[in-house]
């Protein structure tokens, strides 16, 4: 999924997965986003919620590509955020120039 996609959505329509660490969170986030660094391993992935569309992303959205393939292989419906966060926060902040 495209920042610029990503932007556009109405995001109560999905299950936001952040795989960034809290540090990163204090300065910027999405709210109602799930945080689940990868740092801490990929054991709580069995936890996320079924029923909506995950879209997953960390901060340049390597990691999060591989987390969606595997929150793929365990079933949900999953969009990886290509660019990551910086490049959703690059695309939010256009509007704003």
């Amino acid at each position: 999924m495209t920042p610029r996609e990503f932007a556009e959505l109405d995001f109560s329509q999905y299950t936001l997965l952040d795989l960034r660490e809290p540090s990163e969170l204090i300065a910027d986030g999405i709210e109602g986003a799930l945080n689940m660094p990868v740092s801490q391993g990929f054991g709580a992935l069995a936890t996320v919620p079924a029923g909506k569309p995950v879209i997953v992303f960390c901060r340049v959205g390597v990691i999060s590509e591989e987390v969606a393939e595997l929150l793929a292989d365990l079933g949900h419906d999953v969009y990886n955020l290509e660019g990551g966060y910086c490049a959703y926060r690059a695309v939010k902040h256009e509007g704003n120039d």
